[in-house]
């Protein structure tokens, strides 16, 4: 718990790095610093050891849910591959943006879905979810440029109707 009161002093940092290190760095931010800094918090906010056999326990639904099973089986050393630091910025963008929508909060989904946006700008579901909650607010022209380049580039989607017609009832209210 001490480790998450320490969050929002690093928050401004952790809002520049999500543009780039060399970004960081410019605005005077001590990039490796901020980083020793995360590293230690979230390892005291989470920090745990596993053994081989806990890993394969909680990888079981997944394993389960996506028939990665039997013949389809992944050795255990695949899900444990290293992640970059743009990487672990997206994962976070992400989580985020699902609490924010799960509270219903469509102004808090846009800012952090901008962030995952810029850290992986052909990021589709991204750009759908910040057209949704764009919509939410009232911003039909930006929603609707979103939600048509998910569109154009989303072929096989499984909401792709559901989209489209989210787009034609935008266009309908818009002119």
């Amino acid at each position: 718990a001490s480790a998450a009161v320490a969050m929002p002093f690093i928050a401004r940092g952790l809002d520049v790095l999500v543009l780039g290190e060399s970004e960081a760095f410019h605005t005077g931010i001590s990039v490796e610093r901020l980083k020793i800094i995360c590293i230690v918090l979230v390892s005291a906010m989470t920090g745990a050891s596993l053994s081989r056999e806990d890993l394969l326990e909680r990888l079981e639904p997944f394993r389960r849910k996506s028939g990665l099973e039997g013949d389809f089986e992944m050795p255990l050393g695949l899900y444990l591959q290293a992640a970059s630091g743009r990487e672990i910025l997206l994962r976070m963008c992400r989580n985020l943006k699902e609490i924010h929508a799960a509270n219903g909060d469509a102004q808090a989904v846009v800012s952090i879905t901008d962030r995952a946006l810029v850290l992986a700008p052909d990021g589709l579901a991204d750009r759908r979810d910040r057209g949704l909650a764009l919509a939410e607010l009232g911003r039909t022209a930006e929603a609707m440029a979103d939600l048509q380049r998910y569109l154009q580039s989303a072929d096989d989607a499984y909401d792709r109707d559901a989209i489209a017609d989210v787009l034609a009832q935008l266009r309908r209210v818009g002119h």
